[in-house]
């Protein structure tokens, strides 16, 4: 979702509102920093909440240009091969301190040592929703864009769930997984579910209320979802390579002046596998080299099928 996002407009018709209100997104990073909005709200002079990775996470609200509250945690959110869960909610009438704000990630609430910084409001705190913009993908403060995918975002208006309402640990494997449908089919006044599965309408609100969401820029469609997390490529394996990635790092431009390869994000022991890669622009010679691996590249000078653990199709010849 580079450069693009998805709001709803102000002037009384979009933003969270009111005294409680939960927001849960699944996510898949396509970088590992930098500052990567996931919603915001612009305050027009009063009540607003952000919510970022970079790549810590940090929820923070603000009343005007002040922080009235914030959670911030020491764990940093790297794993881009990963689709992850954040769940937020704020219950500024509870009169336990520190239940009026929490954060979980992946099921696992943030208190404690997992948080570097914490400040929760007062119970006279509110979020307005008369004047709000509504973004998500967006960090609106300083524009800062979402850099991946994202997949099935509620936001109830008035309620206050747990992590647990949106998903679950597996029995087997312990891997926290997505519940596909949320608590309750009443989200409130400006609740919403955008789950971007409708591939001509990526920005639907399939909840009751059917608000209608603006997209700015070019949304881009992909099968890649917390339920089939699909193997896209590894920035984070790109040392010799000096490679470019973008499109939610299924695109690549490769260096012209090595020869080393790119990896996957996702290492395979057996099983019969299929992938594709489509070739859209050569320089000169088509020395496109495409195949699999057991090692990631240790020179500029490593290319697929040069060693024994290596397989490639060369179309230079």
């Amino acid at each position: 979702m580079a450069n693009t996002y998805i709001y709803l407009p102000g002037s009384g018709n979009g933003g969270p509102g009111g005294v409680k209100f939960t927001y849960s997104v699944w996510f898949k990073l396509a970088k590992d920093s930098g500052d990567s909005g996931l919603v915001s709200t612009n305050p027009g002079g009063q009540q607003s909440w952000d919510l970022w990775v970079n790549p810590f996470v940090k929820f923070k609200c603000y009343e005007s240009t002040s922080l009235i509250g914030q959670l911030v945690t020491n764990a940093k959110l790297r794993d881009i091969g990963a689709w992850y869960n954040i769940v937020v909610n704020i219950d500024f009438a509870n009169v336990t301190e520190d239940q009026r704000m929490k954060l979980w990630i992946n099921g696992v609430q943030q208190t404690g040592s997992l948080l570097s910084a914490e400040t929760y409001p007062s119970t006279s705190g509110t979020v307005d929703s008369g004047g709000s913009v509504f973004n998500i993908g967006r960090y609106q403060a300083s524009s800062d864009y979402f850099k991946g995918s994202m997949s099935n975002i509620h936001f109830y208006d008035g309620y206050a769930y747990d992590a647990s309402d949106f998903g679950e640990f597996d029995s087997t494997s312990g891997i926290w997984k997505i519940k596909t449908t949320g608590p309750s089919a009443t989200y409130g006044t400006y609740g919403f579910n955008v789950k971007m599965e409708d591939r001509t309408n990526l920005d639907l609100d399939s909840s009751s209320n059917a608000l209608a969401f603006t997209t700015g820029g070019t949304l881009t469609a992909t099968y890649d979802n917390p339920s089939n997390n699909f193997c896209t490529l590894n920035p984070l394996d790109n040392y010799y390579q000096a490679s470019t990635f973008s499109n939610g790092n299924n695109t690549i431009v490769t260096s012209s002046s090595n020869y080393s390869y790119n990896t996957g994000i996702l290492g395979l022991s057996a099983g019969l596998w299929y992938y594709e890669v489509k070739v859209v622009a050569t320089a000169g010679t088509r020395n496109d080299v495409i195949g699999i691996a057991a090692a990631p590249p240790t020179s500029t000078s490593d290319f697929v099928g040069k060693t024994s653990e290596t397989y490639s199709y060369n179309g230079d010849d």
